[in-house]
């Protein structure tokens, strides 16, 4: 069995405070870039699909921008 788990609020706040930190850091940044950096700095945290769920709410609140379709900027 895997040491990965399933996202707590805990987990999802502080992945949601990493994309915002490392898109200040690397803007223009595509997805896979910021999934393998999320993974990376939490390796017990399944952040493969929860980025993609924590980029998508960050598009809707209006704090990402999306460019070309593949690439994320902060607003």
């Amino acid at each position: 069995m895997s040491d990965v788990r399933l996202f707590s609020l805990e987990d999802t706040e502080k992945v949601r405070k990493f994309i915002i930190d490392f898109l200040k850091k690397y803007p223009m940044s595509t997805e896979e870039e910021i999934r393998k950096a999320a993974q990376g700095e939490f390796p017990n945290i399944d952040c493969v699909s929860a980025i993609y769920h924590l980029l998508k709410d960050l598009l809707e609140e209006g704090a990402l921008h999306l460019r070309n379709r593949t690439v994320y900027s902060l607003h």
